[in-house]
């Protein structure tokens, strides 16, 4: 499915962004963690290019992203 997309709308488009968001959280559910963080942050990049950082569904994945990465206290 991801492939299909990509190729058909591009790889930075935001519907491509949105399903890298879903496979992120699907493997972050089945305990793939580092898997589930790939697929995070290439929705993340593809985000901030085409929204800005400040934008809530960038801020979103971000959240997603913190959820999954060890805090250094």
């Amino acid at each position: 499915m991801l492939g299909h997309r990509t190729k058909a709308l591009g790889p930075d488009h935001l519907d491509v962004a949105v399903t890298q968001q879903l496979l992120g959280s699907l493997q972050a559910a089945a305990g793939n963690r580092e898997e589930a963080l790939l697929f995070l942050n290439k929705a993340k990049a593809i985000r901030i290019k085409k929204l800005g950082p400040q934008h809530p569904d960038t801020k979103a994945v971000s959240k997603d992203i913190e959820k999954l990465t060890p805090s250094n206290d």
